[in-house]
């Protein structure tokens, strides 16, 4: 979150905090191969609110990307709450 704050801050945009959940446990991804990845986080996430979404241009802020299969989850998610379009900013990229 100190991520997504501190960059909407910069580029003068909101953050919306708590309004993506995950709806079921899920293993950890980090002995999983890639397509092990993207089965264990499928269906894993949901909006508790559509209304900051419906419409808008939403931006992922994570501090990790591996394989994109968590921020995959999420943008579907998003984008079955009506968002317009979903972008991710990553700090690293894990090979």
């Amino acid at each position: 979150m100190l991520i997504a704050k501190t960059l909407g801050r910069q580029v003068g945009l909101p953050v919306v905090s708590g309004a993506l959940v995950r709806v079921r446990e899920t293993a950890s991804q980090t002995r999983l191969k890639r397509d092990e990845r993207k089965r264990n986080v499928e269906a894993a996430f949901s909006c508790v609110t559509c209304a900051p979404f419906a419409g808008k241009q939403v931006t992922l802020v994570d501090d990790v990307a591996t394989t994109g299969a968590t921020l995959d989850a999420c943008a579907t998610a998003l984008l079955a709450c009506g968002a317009q379009s979903v972008n991710a900013f990553t700090l690293a990229r894990a090979s």
